[in-house]
């Protein structure tokens, strides 16, 4: 199957696309971010290829869950990824809207993921090597993840740097197999 990110790149790319042609990026921005935030609850995601739901009832139901949150055309955008079948992908799209829209603003985001809480020199050097990296103006989000053992992850747009110890227990492994 293909990846999410690929799947939900040429619909958030629509979306921007729209979203600035009609002058409507930030209550698109706002828009996603709470399909976004719908379609993570795992209950919600169970309701998609529920069998005993309709298609005409879960439509509803997003709609009721929204609110005035949805302007018409996202709307009709939650019925185009509901006739495709890639509603589930709703977060991603958000996440990749998000990033169109930094990166139209000069922003890249970036995402710096650590085994630990990274201490301050440490942190202010990972944020110039990345702003060098980028020339631009970047907003870097932090995040822990134990289970990278060690070292660090990070993250701006398509590109990922893995110097993670458990990156590198991976490879050492597929090395050997």
């Amino acid at each position: 199957m293909l990846e999410t990110a690929t799947l939900a790149r040429p619909y958030a790319q629509a979306a921007f696309e729209h979203a600035r042609g009609s002058g409507q990026v930030s209550p698109w921005s706002e828009g996603l971010a709470f399909l976004a935030a719908l379609f993570s609850d795992p209950t919600l995601r169970g309701l998609v290829h529920d069998p005993r739901i309709g298609r005409p009832r879960l439509t509803q139901l997003i709609f009721d869950l929204a609110g005035e949150r949805l302007t018409p055309d996202l709307r009709n955008f939650v019925r185009v990824l509901l006739d495709a079948d890639r509603i589930l992908i709703l977060p991603e799209i958000a996440r990749l809207y998000r990033l169109l829209d930094a990166e139209a603003a000069g922003v890249v985001e970036v995402e710096v993921i650590s085994a630990f809480v990274l201490e301050e020199g440490q942190r202010l050097a990972i944020e110039r090597a990345v702003r060098r990296r980028a020339g631009k103006e970047i907003e870097v989000q932090h995040r822990i993840d134990p289970a990278l053992i060690g070292g660090a992850v990070i993250r701006m747009g398509d590109l990922v740097i893995d110097a993670s110890v458990r990156g590198r227990l991976q490879q050492l492994a597929s090395q050997f197999a």
